[in-house]
């Protein structure tokens, strides 16, 4: 049985049910969009993606932190010979 306070302290944090990052990312691209297009419209993008990212986000806490690694890493020129990213020197 796991504890409570030992996934409490070993989870991402989160503001409204997703992870920070992520949160702060869509609410800063909604408002940029706003503020490019004045339709306040574009502001009920906030709707779908909140609700994509918080069910992914149930299912698998670290998603998006997965997901941003991959970006983030770039591509090995072994890939092919491996079969998957590999740092090995040979």
């Amino acid at each position: 049985m796991e504890s409570t306070l030992f996934t409490a302290m070993t989870s991402p944090s989160q503001m409204g049910g997703i992870d920070a990052d992520l949160f702060l990312f869509t609410i800063f691209g909604a408002l940029m969009i706003f503020e490019f297009t004045k339709q306040p419209l574009y502001c009920l993008i906030l709707v779908p993606v909140y609700l994509f990212s918080y069910i992914e986000g149930k299912k698998d806490k670290y998603f998006f932190k997965v997901i941003m690694k991959r970006f983030e890493c770039s591509n090995t020129k072994n890939k092919k010979q491996w079969g998957c990213h590999s740092y090995e020197s040979y």
